[in-house]
């Protein structure tokens, strides 16, 4: 089992302790979305530009890329409105 099923698993594992979920109730696409995703930021901010590198639920990182201000903003308010839980270094 990889490091991200791993977590995806110990998250789902915590959540069926606390609800009762049964296979009729829930599609596994619908159960995916259930679970907060967990977005990890590493930042380099500078005058003109936010270099970034992101971690996707535990997984490997890996480059964002480089963006404006504005563009960074507007990335992350995409992330959260993706459903999101984003931390930054």
């Amino acid at each position: 089992m990889s490091r991200q099923q791993t977590a995806l698993a110990v998250k789902l594992s915590a959540l069926m302790n606390n609800e009762t979920i049964s296979s009729n109730g829930i599609s596994p696409a619908s159960l995916v979305n259930y679970v907060n995703r967990v977005l990890n930021l590493g930042l380099d901010v500078h005058y003109r530009q936010v270099t970034v590198a992101m971690q996707e639920d535990g997984g490997r990182i890996k480059a964002a890329g480089k963006m404006g201000h504005v563009d960074f903003l507007n990335w992350v308010q995409k992330k959260l409105q993706e459903g999101w839980q984003i931390y930054s270094c």
